[in-house]
């Protein structure tokens, strides 16, 4: 048995140090990856946020609803809400939306039509990473409806 063997704390404690450096990587990738798809918001609540809300009904028709105020760590969702008459339905993976102002959802083998939300990033418009009500919001968001 060789001297450092014997040693109290001495042998084992790079498995350890390996063991908590690990989970800690591991940790840190689950709460990154719950930060960028909004299930764990990064928006402290209180006070009020302005956001844009598009809505595009598919037909050339397109209203904006610039200048929304809605309470900070409010949703996609919450900011459809406080713009239109909205009909959802709540599942396993958050809000979908079924219908706004009357433009309904439409199913149909093959196809249908149906709607989605996006952000505005400085590249353009991205599909939301996640349902309407698990995103949250911050001030000047650009988010747009649409009924594709």
């Amino acid at each position: 048995m060789g001297y450092a063997q014997g040693l109290p704390g001495v042998g084992g404690g790079m498995k350890k140090v390996t063991y908590v450096v690990v989970t800690l990587a591991l940790l840190l990738g689950v709460v990154y990856i719950l930060l960028l798809t909004g299930w764990l918001p990064l928006v402290p609540r209180g006070g009020l946020v302005k956001v844009n809300v598009l809505i595009d009904y598919g037909n050339g028709t397109r209203v904006w609803y610039n200048g929304t105020v809605l309470e900070r760590g409010s949703t996609v969702l919450d900011a459809l809400l406080a713009v239109a008459d909205v009909e959802f339905e709540v599942g396993a993976y958050g809000a979908y939306v079924t219908s706004i102002n009357g433009g309904r959802e439409v199913r149909f083998d093959g196809g249908g039509r149906s709607w989605m939300w996006y952000l505005y990033s400085e590249g353009g418009w991205v599909l939301g990473p996640t349902a309407a009500d698990r995103y949250h919001l911050t001030h000047d968001s650009c988010i747009k409806w649409a009924y594709t």
